[in-house]
């Protein structure tokens, strides 16, 4: 779960999920969620995310020799100047604790509307 401070100006986010798994990673994709809420007027938004972390042959696609890490571009935000918003990123998967995921984050790139 992420907190954003209040924005000064309407701003647009390009949402970027990341991760680091290692080797022993026993899927061939992994599901998640972003759920985008807006604090100040109740608003949700979700959206899904497939990784898709190695091939048929179990050859993984990822960067890096004893963790793995991708980088993935996931949606646009926009988010109302003054709102608090929140993000929470979760996966869909059916066990509650998918095993060799290290670590898992978001990076917003923002623009300000009307630049």
């Amino acid at each position: 779960m992420f907190a954003l401070p209040p924005l000064s100006a309407d701003t647009v986010f390009d949402a970027f999920v990341g991760l680091r798994i290692t080797h022993s990673f026993p899927y061939q994709r992994l599901w998640m969620a972003l759920e985008v809420r807006n604090d100040s007027v109740g608003t949700t938004f979700t959206d899904t995310l497939c990784y898709e972390l190695c091939d048929s042959a179990g050859r993984f696609s990822g960067r890096g020799v004893t963790s793995l890490q991708y980088e993935q571009p996931f949606m646009a935000i926009p988010l109302p100047a003054g709102s608090a918003n929140t993000l929470l990123l979760y996966h869909l998967m059916k066990k509650e604790t998918v095993p060799s995921v290290k670590e898992v984050g978001v990076r917003l790139s923002g623009t300000v509307k009307g630049l």
